[in-house]
């Protein structure tokens, strides 16, 4: 109840709430909770698990913590926390599908062309590994003959002026060999 929270103290409260690291699940000591830190004099932007105090459930959180200064002195804290269980629960049903969907799949910077994320299909289909894939561009392993075209309508896609693109090429794997390949690319909503 709500008189029952006015009587606890601080490390009660956040003792009570259970909280845990939200990737790794270790718990977290009250004098690691974003609010002790704030006191403290740190500025803390976080995720993490806690009991959800009327049902009992883990939810995410996310957590913005800073000190209150006077005179240069910390004197306070201030903590929001936004519950963001739906926003986790989705990000990672959609890593899952994305991990396990039998098709080699990967999502690039759009400024950049760099593959920010890629699945093990496109490792097996490349012959690269992950760290070679990451933070590599797909023009890397297209073929030259491919990689103008293919550039273009890449081009053609950030840029916006069409909304998506399916083309024919050949990818070089790591091995030297060729293998033909159908790709289709589309933007991702912001």
């Amino acid at each position: 109840s709500r008189e029952e929270l006015e009587r606890l103290s601080v490390p009660d409260v956040i003792e009570r709430a259970q909280l845990r690291d939200a990737s790794t699940g270790a718990p977290v000591p009250p004098e690691r909770s974003a609010f002790i830190r704030a006191l403290h004099g740190e500025r803390v932007e976080e995720d993490f698990l806690a009991r959800d105090p009327r049902t009992g459930e883990q939810r995410y959180f996310h957590a913005v913590a800073g000190p209150v200064m006077v005179d240069g002195q910390t004197s306070g804290a201030v903590l929001v926390i936004t519950n963001i269980t739906e926003r986790k629960l989705a990000e990672d049903r959609f890593r899952i599908i994305f991990e396990r969907v039998p098709m080699a799949m990967a999502q690039s910077d759009p400024q950049t062309g760099k593959v920010v994320r890629a699945n093990a299909k496109l490792c097996e289909l490349t012959g690269y590994a992950m760290e070679e894939i990451v933070g590599h561009s797909f023009a890397e392993w297209t073929h030259p003959d491919d990689r103008v075209m293919n550039l273009e309508q890449y081009g053609q896609l950030t840029r916006g002026e069409i909304g998506v693109y399916s083309i024919d090429k050949r990818y070089v794997r790591k091995d030297g060999s060729e293998r033909w390949v159908q790709v289709t690319a589309s933007l991702l909503p912001s």
